[in-house]
């Protein structure tokens, strides 16, 4: 319970040190989406920017309010979230929590793991990969154990840290995760739970209903 508490403390409190700051660079800020590829992973990324939001149909299912592929805001450096969804989902799953944070400042970027059924490009994902292990044994599990979502968002991290035009922007002190499900399982992961897939890059995330039994 303690260690819930800090994590949520410490990733409310960054948005609250991030907007005393912003004097000139204030939210709500519009809102752009690009969707990418990162090695053999589509993902989609929202974040500050500069044009006008319109309605925008991201599935036959789902709509939201973006600047399709509008120029990022450089009017300051922004925090970086990489968001990992449940078994089966996408990176699309959260869009009304993902679409808001970059509102509210962020930058969040969010890969389709080999699992997705559905795709951050809209509609359903061919070739989607069930879970390697059993999920009603996870005493069984071991640090090899869904191992490939690591190193999606470890892959996704050092893409967005060295690529334009993102790397001008990214505030790179203030760099966090969101997971849900099986991707709160990931990002426990990458905060420490596994010892070696810990990635020092990581100040702050977020579980949300992990699956860490």
């Amino acid at each position: 319970m303690h260690h819930r508490l800090v994590i949520i403390l410490t990733f409310s409190a960054w948005l609250c040190c991030f907007n005393a700051h912003a004097e000139s660079c204030r939210a709500p800020f519009t809102v752009g989406l690009q969707i990418v590829t990162i090695g053999a992973r589509d993902a989609a990324g929202w974040y500050p920017a500069t044009e006008k939001e319109s309605p925008y149909t991201y599935s036959k299912e789902l709509t939201g309010s973006v600047a399709k592929d509008a120029t990022p805001s450089s009017c300051q450096r922004f925090p970086l979230v990489v968001f990992s969804h449940g078994l089966g989902g996408c990176g699309l799953q959260t869009v009304f929590m993902t679409e808001q944070l970059s509102r509210a400042g962020y930058i969040v970027v969010a890969p389709d793991h080999a699992d997705a059924i559905c795709s951050v490009r809209g509609g359903l994902r061919k070739g989607a990969q069930g879970s390697e292990a059993s999920l009603i044994q996870p005493e069984t599990w071991t640090d090899a154990t869904e191992r490939d979502r690591r190193d999606d968002l470890a892959q996704t991290l050092d893409w967005m840290m060295n690529t334009s035009p993102w790397r001008p922007v990214i505030d790179e002190q203030n760099i966090g995760g969101i997971g849900h499900s099986l991707g709160g399982y990931t990002l426990a992961g990458m905060a420490g739970a596994w010892s070696n897939w810990k990635d020092h890059r990581l100040k702050s995330a977020v579980l949300l209903s992990p699956y860490i039994q």
